[in-house]
């Protein structure tokens, strides 16, 4: 069995591989301020409740985009588990072509992303990652990660408006009925949700075009289930990075 991990700067997430399938999850908030004592009991109250035993893991391979948190999620897993540790990165082969001015600035989540959508939906593709930002990543025809568009993340966009309007309280995001609001709360979640799925919906359409290719877009991330409701004609896929990182170890095992 195989363990995949997408450490991101909003959550760090973990998938259990076996025979080619995802049979168990794990996802929990990033938080630099955590030690590798406390990460690793975190980590142990996870693989407490699988069904599976530490010698039957073959391999862990891990995506980190938080440098301050590498090596210590790095050695939480190396103080559980005695099999090898995959870091993505540039002596890892991913067999994905990086056609931009500055290949090395790609982050690892970026291409797990790739692979894995190039993997399961063919290129070329558009792929929307709504995370900590929310990234819209261009596949073209041949296979190649051909550039990105990065705007602020759906969070990011709440919190600066709420902490720059001093009138404006917290609110918890659900999308409202009605576009227009007539409370806070709901003209908060109505700019920002409705605001942010228009452009989510602008942006892939832009870069669909520049692509030319008419092809539904897949929405991965952790604030994609979010807005799914708003963007229908998305593919919704949750373990995207998680499946690509499986498929780069496929390629670099042995």
């Amino acid at each position: 069995m195989i363990i995949t991990v997408d450490l991101g700067n909003t959550a760090l997430t973990l998938g259990i591989y076996k025979d080619d399938q995802l049979i168990d999850r794990f996802s929990t908030m990033t938080d630099v301020g955590k030690t590798i004592s406390e990460y690793q009991l975190i980590l142990q109250q996870f693989f407490d409740t699988t069904s599976s035993y530490k010698m039957e893991y073959e391999a862990i391979i891990i995506s980190s985009v938080v440098p301050p948190l590498t090596r210590i999620i790095e050695e939480a897993f190396q103080n559980m588990f005695a099999c090898p540790i995959l870091m993505l990165g540039r002596k890892i082969k991913t067999g994905l072509a990086i056609h931009t001015d500055h290949p090395s600035e790609v982050g690892s989540d970026l291409v797990a992303a790739s692979v894995g959508g190039i993997k399961k939906y063919n290129a070329p593709l558009v792929i929307a990652d709504l995370g900590t930002a929310t990234k819209i990543i261009a596949i073209d025809q041949t296979g190649a990660f051909v550039g990105v568009t990065i705007a602020p993340g759906l969070l990011i966009s709440l919190q600066a408006l709420v902490g720059r309007a001093s009138q404006l309280a917290d609110v918890n995001l659900e999308i409202p009925k009605n576009l227009i609001g007539r409370n806070t709360a709901n003209s908060v979640n109505s700019g920002v949700l409705y605001g942010h799925a228009a452009l989510v919906k602008g942006l892939a359409s832009g870069v669909s075009l520049e692509l030319g290719i008419e092809k539904p877009i897949v929405l991965t991330g952790g604030y994609a289930k979010v807005l799914l409701p708003l963007l229908p004609d998305f593919i919704y896929d949750e373990n995207l990075v998680l499946d690509g990182l499986y498929e780069i170890y496929l390629k670099n095992r042995g």
